[in-house]
């Protein structure tokens, strides 16, 4: 019996050893493992970004050119007229800014803001437009670069050759239609662009930005079709504009204190689907500015 019990005792302490040995062991791999990080969220390529801010502001630049070719011509100042204020200016500022001392170099760079300013707003309606034209052209080539730049990581980070294909053959289209100075057909172009940049977004897991940039094309392209009388297409839209929001209440990641923005957008979409039987292109362009606004609010609270 006495064997028996020492047996009996070896194999507890052995067993003993080993159940200790896997805790230890168990703890220690705990330990190693890297805590998991609260920031959830892929980082935003600063290219992709870029390339969204250009593109916002050459729709923008757009939209100024066509309120700018919407007024009537104003002949421009004549050459007497020029020289007369120029003389009256000399005549008022009475050598003023030679006995300031070391403020006359601020004011010399205001005077020559002034005079620029002077000098653009004495251009013919003609040549306003052809300036904002050669500003526009040269935000489009400045895309082209930044895509170039940014193209090989998007290939990395998973974006599929249709995907990319899309986006380029857009950028060419603009590209065109900017060179051939049409109007209209340069706003579908960067919406279709924004369309495609939405899928782009999509490889950066976490964030809300493709939903957004999705909401911000269907908001747009309601009024565009809007504009261009292609009513048949705007129900359907809609439709797609309310499915997207949806997604992007369920995706967005905002504070309680924050939530009535949700509701804001909310609201501000079905205003302007309330807005589409009154057939009514200015009403939804107001209507549209309105949701665009709101989207972006909650796009900087969700960041």
């Amino acid at each position: 019996m006495n064997q028996k019990t020492k047996a009996f005792k070896i194999i507890y302490y052995i067993l003993l050893i080993i159940l200790l040995f896997t805790t230890v062991v168990s703890c220690g791999s705990k330990q190693q493992k890297p805590a998991p990080s609260d920031d959830k969220k892929d980082k935003i390529p600063k290219g992709l970004a870029s390339m969204e801010e250009k593109l916002e502001g050459i729709f923008k630049d757009i939209e100024k050119l066509q309120e700018e070719k919407e007024k009537p011509a104003e002949p421009p100042k004549k050459e007497e007229n020029k020289q007369e204020d120029k003389d009256q200016e000399k005549k008022s500022d009475g050598g003023g800014s030679e006995k300031q001392g070391g403020n006359g170099q601020g004011e010399k760079d205001q005077s020559n803001s002034g005079d620029q300013k002077k000098k653009e707003e004495n251009l013919s309606k003609e040549e306003k437009i052809k300036k904002m034209w050669e500003d526009i052209t040269k935000t489009t080539e400045e895309i082209h670069t930044s895509w170039n730049d940014y193209e090989t990581q998007t290939i990395e980070d998973g974006a599929t050759s249709e995907t990319i294909n899309e986006f380029e053959n857009s950028l060419n289209k603009l590209t065109i239609s900017v060179e051939n100075k049409k109007d209209i057909e340069a706003l579908l172009d960067i919406n279709n662009m924004t369309l495609y940049m939405s899928k782009l977004y999509d490889l950066y897991k976490g964030n809300p930005d493709g939903e957004v940039v999705r909401l911000k094309y269907y908001t747009r392209q309601i009024y565009l079709e809007s504009a261009t009388g292609m009513w048949e297409g705007v129900n359907e839209l809609t439709t797609k504009l309310k499915e997207t929001f949806e997604r992007l209440r369920q995706k967005i990641d905002i504070s309680k204190d924050k939530e009535k923005l949700i509701n804001k957008l909310n609201l501000s979409i079905e205003d302007l689907q309330n807005s589409i039987p009154e057939k009514n292109v200015k009403l939804i362009k107001i209507k549209r500015d309105i949701v665009l606004k709101n989207l972006e609010e909650v796009r900087g609270e969700a960041k």
